[in-house]
């Protein structure tokens, strides 16, 4: 512990009260929020005479804290639900994310650290003020809220294709969206074949062309980067590793037998 003499210690005191952003009153019920971090208190210096430096909340990532679990890079003890490496891998699963979940996969990715994340707050402002518009403002104004334009450049980039592709059409952008679909990467055609096959019912079809998307993945140093952005180098040969795939099932299937039968 730290020795502090009595004199001292209470020359240090100083008087604090409870201040709620908005003129919200400390136990009131009438805010509309979802958040902890919109209705906490704070702490109010009523002494002039000292000045408190208290770290801004629209700067920090804390007000994520209680939406989902920090990720901290020195603490191996917090696990992420997401692959850290490649978090969404389908379009259907980026639907299906909630604010939190942004959040979270944003605060678990390496290639976001040092950066900060947009206030609960902002968003639901946000997200009011597109609701307030006309539908052919709307239809002009881009669907995509701050998490998701900090989130997409960082996804797969199969993923990323078909988001900003559909979003091209939904607002009328041909131009764009022709552009898209023709710089569709392989990994991408086969993720849409796959989608198209299980939505027809052939789920046999559908598991194919997954695999198919899968080995193309494989195939690529970083899969969240745009296919042709980096030197082909880095990436492992296609025929080489169809070649070593398409042995190594001959060898196994010729080293147990009939044990493989029917197993492809």
């Amino acid at each position: 512990g730290v020795g502090v003499e009595r004199d001292v210690w209470e020359r240090a005191q100083t008087t604090v009260r409870l201040k709620m952003d908005d003129g919200v009153q400390v136990g009131s019920s009438s805010r509309d929020s979802t958040h902890i971090m919109d209705v906490m208190p704070y702490l109010e210096n009523t002494d002039k005479s000292i000045s408190i430096d208290q770290i801004p909340r629209t700067a920090s990532t804390a007000q994520f804290e209680s939406l989902g679990r920090r990720l901290s890079s020195n603490d191996n003890t917090n696990m992420t639900a997401f692959d850290t490496d490649n978090p969404v891998q389908s379009l259907s699963a980026y639907d299906e994310l909630s604010i939190t979940d942004k959040a979270q996969i944003l605060l678990s990715l390496e290639s976001f650290r040092g950066q900060q994340l947009p206030r609960p707050r902002t968003l639901r402002q946000d997200a009011k003020k597109k609701e307030r518009r006309g539908e052919k403002k709307r239809q002009q104004t881009s669907s995509f809220n701050q998490l998701d334009r900090l989130l997409i450049p960082l996804i797969d980039e199969s993923v990323r294709g078909q988001l900003l592709f559909r979003e091209a059409e939904r607002r009328g952008e041909s131009e764009l969206a022709s552009s898209l679909r023709q710089g569709k990467s392989r990994r991408q055609m086969a993720k849409e074949n796959a989608d198209v096959a299980a939505r027809d019912g052939n789920g046999e079809e559908a598991e194919i062309w997954e695999e198919e998307a899968d080995f193309y993945a494989s195939l690529r140093a970083d899969v969240t980067q745009d296919e042709g952005s980096y030197s082909g180098l880095m990436d492992k040969d296609d025929w080489y590793e169809r070649t070593r795939a398409n042995l190594s099932k001959k060898l196994s299937k010729k080293k147990f037998g009939t044990l493989l039968d029917g197993i492809e």
